[in-house]
């Protein structure tokens, strides 16, 4: 009875080092992940950067077009950092664009924004957050029939964001997580030669990635 005693406690040494041995060579969790969005910006509560007529062949007004200081396309990408498992502080570069998309002519206006957002997970699928925006590289440039007009570069003053995702539950695709996101964001730009300012209040609805 004694060795068949001793031998159960030997097995269950040999056991534990195993499975402190296998749980000592799996890879921590990386705080770093990879971030991208595409998304459109819903630029209802910004002000006009430029508009006008649209004109058909003979000269005759057919509608009217404006480009605001908030709307048009947004794509982003960057990086977040798991400062603990709730809350993160994430870092993206972005391209945003608005265009009148006229069939001889075009203006458009386009920024660079760069984002420093923390966030906090609340739950498997809901992060909120916010932070600050400084959309740089505002410019309205003309192209075609209308690039007589010119092109314009514009100040941005700092912009503040708030922000909700949902997002697919962590760690049940391999791929990543995937997800939706509505931003709101309250910005301006200046053109100091006249002194107007235009504001960019908008909603940002956009997909999301993370990996």
């Amino acid at each position: 009875m004694r060795s068949i005693a001793i031998a159960a406690i030997a097995i269950a040494i040999t056991s534990s080092a195993a499975a402190q041995s296998r749980d000592a060579s799996l890879p921590s969790a990386s705080p770093w992940q990879f971030f991208a969005s595409f998304g459109y910006n819903l630029g209802d509560g910004s002000e006009e950067i430029i508009k006008g007529n649209y004109v058909d062949t003979s000269g005759n007004k057919v509608g009217e077009f404006s480009v605001k200081a908030g709307n048009g396309l947004a794509v982003a990408a960057g990086a977040s950092y798991s400062i603990t498992d709730k809350a993160d502080v994430q870092f993206s570069i972005g391209h945003e664009r608005a265009s009148t998309h006229g069939s001889d002519g075009d203006f458009t206006f386009t920024r660079v924004p760069v984002e420093l957002l923390g966030f906090y997970n609340v739950g498997d699928h809901w992060r909120l957050g916010g932070g600050l925006r400084l959309a740089t590289s505002a410019r309205l440039e003309s192209f075609g029939s209308v690039a007589a007009v010119g092109n314009y570069t514009f100040s941005p003053k700092p912009g503040y964001v708030l922000e909700a995702q949902y997002l697919t539950k962590r760690n049940a695709n391999p791929l990543g997580r995937f997800g939706i996101s509505f931003k709101l964001v309250d910005e301006s730009f200046e053109y100091a030669p006249t002194n107007y300012t235009a504001r960019g209040h908008h909603l940002g609805v956009s997909l999301v990635y993370y990996r």
